[in-house]
């Protein structure tokens, strides 16, 4: 089956507006209502098959964001956290004796 021919099957009208619904959905996981409500007869298998698919999708695609997250996260070492304490404590310092 085809692109173009997935796309008729799947209730799209004009064909270049299903091409980026289908690409949309193949890139970033996101489908169109028409896509998820068509995709089983047009695949021509079961609608729970379906549903399951999406569904472990998703939580992959959560599951991915959440190590990524996780990963890239920065963490502030202990010579970070003491530059920053006097960094601080001399800005306090230009404060007040600006003040007094």
């Amino acid at each position: 089956m085809s692109r173009s021919d997935l796309v008729r099957r799947l209730g799209y009208r004009d064909v270049s507006g299903g091409h980026k619904a289908l690409s949309t959905a193949l890139l970033t996981g996101v489908m169109a209502p028409q896509i998820e409500h068509h995709l089983a007869s047009a695949l021509e298998v079961g609608e729970c098959l379906i549903r399951a698919v999406i569904e472990a999708t998703r939580r992959q695609k959560d599951d991915e964001a959440g190590r990524v997250s996780r990963v890239h996260k920065p963490t502030a070492t202990r010579s970070d956290r003491i530059f920053r304490s006097r960094q601080n404590l001399l800005s306090l310092r230009q404060f007040l004796s600006r003040r007094c």
